[in-house]
């Protein structure tokens, strides 16, 4: 059930509300296309992830975006932990099919339990040749101590203004019921 309103907005500095989805089964993606985002500065993409199956790691599995269904290695990302780890993709130029940017809450952990992300898409409806991505989640790992507070930045090496975005786990899971992906555009 979305409390948002497709559309219009979003002047003066406001949030257009673009997209409100809330999944009443598992699915393998959010998978959003028709996207029209020329007018944006950027768009605002927040997700409350869980996958259906035990993820990648102890507790908890990655969140990954594609562009335009744009599979090819046209992508480059970092990212930062505050527990200290540090991940990359490549460094000097696009090598990877996606960006990996947040973190999604196991099966292992109590009902109801997910983890926030969200993501800054730059200048996503221009020509110019590269779209930047910066991103931010907090992945509380249930039964331990750990927590992972992530930072990340991703780019996309097309000059094609983004009309599809689609967020998958990285480890094929499907996202579980009540996994949530909202946009807001900004002018």
């Amino acid at each position: 059930m979305s409390n948002w309103s497709p559309g219009g907005g979003g002047g003066a500095g406001g949030a257009a509300p673009l997209l409100d989805s809330t999944l009443a089964a598992p699915a393998a993606s959010f998978d959003i296309s028709g996207l029209s985002l020329a007018a944006y500065l950027y768009v605002e993409l927040i997700a409350k992830l869980r996958v259906t199956g035990v993820g990648q790691g102890a507790g908890f599995d990655h969140m990954q975006l594609q562009f335009n269904g744009d599979g090819g290695n046209n992508y480059n990302f970092g990212q930062g932990n505050e527990d200290g780890t540090f991940g990359l993709g490549t460094v000097g130029g696009p090598t990877m099919p996606n960006m990996v940017l947040g973190h999604a809450t196991t099966s292992g952990s109590t009902a109801g339990y997910y983890t926030w992300n969200r993501a800054l898409l730059w200048l996503p409806g221009s020509a110019d040749a590269v779209k930047s991505v910066r991103a931010d989640s907090v992945l509380n790992i249930e039964g331990t101590a750990h927590q992972i507070a992530n930072m990340a930045i991703g780019v996309w090496y097309s000059a094609a203004p983004i009309n599809r975005v689609t967020v998958f786990s990285g480890s094929g899971q499907t996202w579980a019921a009540g996994s949530r992906l909202l946009l807001r555009g900004w002018s």
